[in-house]
């Protein structure tokens, strides 16, 4: 992944997406609604390519704000880690989740929050190991890098473990500067080796 996402999108053709194809924007923003989700896996990271449904987004630091958002479990199964219900911004998860990265549009900033014992969240520190998310205006694409370490209880993660994700966009009503949980889309992913035989093929 790189900065330049237009750049990118060939490296993409093989790799399963989930698809969604109705959506549910409380912000009332198409743009932030997810289309199709991408995502794969190497030794120290998760890779994920978001499609949005407008097939295009507002540049760095424009009007309407949006950001991206990565909620997961943990991906050691602890039952001993903090969870919660809710999105940041109070939306209801599809499953509790211990762990959130996000990016604003009109940050440079690639934070990690986590789970808090009142089903909401708590800052715990800027990602630096990875790229920031990244994304392209004229496609409506966003890139994110989630450090495995960054979402398992003993920061790691071995083949095989699995967890369920919300994957989605947050969005600022310019009118009012309310932000809203505005769409996620629900996978479970499994970390696979590089023994594992690839999947290919995506047929929508």
């Amino acid at each position: 992944m790189s900065t330049t996402v237009g750049n990118d999108l060939a490296q993409w053709s093989n790799v399963p997406y989930f698809l969604k194809r109705t959506t549910s924007t409380p912000g009332g923003a198409e743009l932030s609604a997810v289309k199709r989700v991408f995502i794969s896996n190497g030794v120290h990271n998760l890779y994920i390519r978001i499609d949005n449904m407008t097939g295009t987004l507002p540049n760095f630091d424009t009007t309407p704000l949006w950001g991206v958002t990565v909620y997961s479990q943990d991906f050691n199964g602890s039952s001993s880690v903090p969870i919660s219900a809710n999105a940041l911004y109070g939306r209801p998860l599809s499953r509790p989740m211990t762990y959130l990265l996000a990016r604003w549009s009109n940050s440079t900033s690639y934070s990690e929050f986590v789970a808090n014992t009142t089903n909401g969240w708590a800052y715990s520190h800027n990602v630096t190991s990875v790229i920031a998310p990244q994304w392209d205006p004229s496609t409506g694409t966003v890139e994110v890098v989630v450090p495995i370490h960054d979402v398992s209880s003993t920061g790691s993660a071995s083949s095989g473990s699995w967890a369920y994700m919300d994957i989605g966009f947050i969005y600022q009503n310019p009118s009012t500067g309310t932000w809203y949980d505005n769409d996620f889309l629900q996978l479970h992913y499994r970390i696979t080796g590089s023994d594992t035989t690839p999947l290919y093929g995506n047929v929508e």
